[in-house]
């Protein structure tokens, strides 16, 4: 890099440095602004050092939170794992409890059928016993009129045999006169 320190003493030296318009006086102008700015992005450094200090803790923070959450998800992630595994034997469980549910099902299904045809005979057995004991309170009351029957029949009876006999005797005695008659009669 060329050296301007030489010419730029002479270009001062020679010119009047406090005249507005000359050239050096607007080098010296630029070369404040420039210290001016260099000044400023100085502090800017210096703030955004600060602020970087600031942040790299915070986000030193941030990366023990998302260390912490990251070690969650890890276990949990391990958990889901540990279950994705034993879900074919539970899908094979469930199959076979399956099976036993529908098997249980149609046990209970013939069961079921079983106790309406039961029932159906029950009912058919209740309608037979309720015409039977109509028909039991017919032969209570037959039976209970029977002994004044019976010995109705056996006056009856008595009385029959009685006029039998008051039959019998008449006819006899008609037979003994008939035969009296005809035994005078024949011998006269």
């Amino acid at each position: 890099m060329p050296d301007y320190s030489v010419s730029r003493k002479k270009l001062f030296d020679s010119e009047d440095v406090t005249d507005p318009t000359s050239e050096a006086h607007i080098i010296k102008d630029n070369m404040a602004k420039i210290a001016l700015c260099l000044d400023q992005l100085a502090k800017a450094v210096i703030s955004l050092r600060e602020q970087a200090a600031k942040t790299d803790a915070s986000l030193r923070e941030q990366a023990a939170k998302t260390d912490a959450q990251l070690a969650e998800i890890k276990s949990q992630f391990a958990a889901i794992k540990i279950h994705t595994e034993s879900l074919p034997n539970a899908l094979r469980e469930a199959k076979r409890s399956d099976v036993a549910v529908q098997k249980s099902i149609a046990d209970f299904s013939a069961k079921l059928h079983e106790v309406e045809s039961l029932r159906e005979q029950a009912a058919k057995t209740d309608a037979q016993l309720a015409e039977m004991e109509s028909q039991f309170a017919v032969i209570k009351i037959h039976a209970e009129s029977l002994p004044n029957a019976l010995r109705e029949a056996k006056r009856s009876d008595v009385a029959v045999q009685k006029t039998i006999a008051d039959f019998s005797a008449r006819l006899y005695e008609l037979e003994s006169r008939l035969s009296g008659t005809l035994a005078t009669g024949s011998a006269a």
